[in-house]
């Protein structure tokens, strides 16, 4: 399965991140997974509907990767791991931003990380510097091997 870089819209890191992996459009995944009731992807992102959007990503992944995918997400959450570098295989990491508590997914594959705010893959010491020299360093919060 190729993995095919992708740049994602406001709020769209986890379905664009999952879609990378899946060498798939983000849109077909995000057509999977929004509510019927919601316009566009980007309004799970309003404050009133930040449970839903934590009840998606499980269900994303499974649909994805399947239900062992899916725990390990949901097993592993609140932690935090120290990776010194790309990890191996195929999966996704959540990060939490150290300064601005928010949340964002990548994608990693073959020694490189792909992450959907930037417009390319990078190597793991790029990514890392990338964010610090914009004062946004981060913690990672899970990592997800789904290959």
């Amino acid at each position: 399965m190729p993995v095919r870089h992708q740049v994602q819209g406001h709020g769209e890191c986890v379905p664009t991140s999952i879609a990378i992996l899946l060498g798939i459009s983000k849109d077909d995944v995000i057509a999977t997974a929004k509510p019927s009731h919601l316009n566009a992807w980007s309004e799970i992102l309003a404050v009133e509907n930040y449970e839903l959007y934590w009840e998606i990503v499980p269900m994303l992944l499974d649909a994805a990767f399947g239900p062992a995918v899916a725990w390990q997400y949901i097993n592993r959450a609140g932690r935090v791991f120290r990776p010194k570098r790309c990890p191996t295989g195929r999966g996704l990491i959540t990060i939490t931003f150290n300064n601005r508590r928010i949340g964002h997914m990548v994608a990693f594959a073959s020694d490189m990380i792909y992450d959907p705010m930037l417009p390319w893959p990078v190597k793991w010491d790029s990514w890392r510097r990338y964010y610090e020299n914009r004062n946004m360093s981060f913690t990672v919060g899970n990592v997800i091997h789904v290959f």
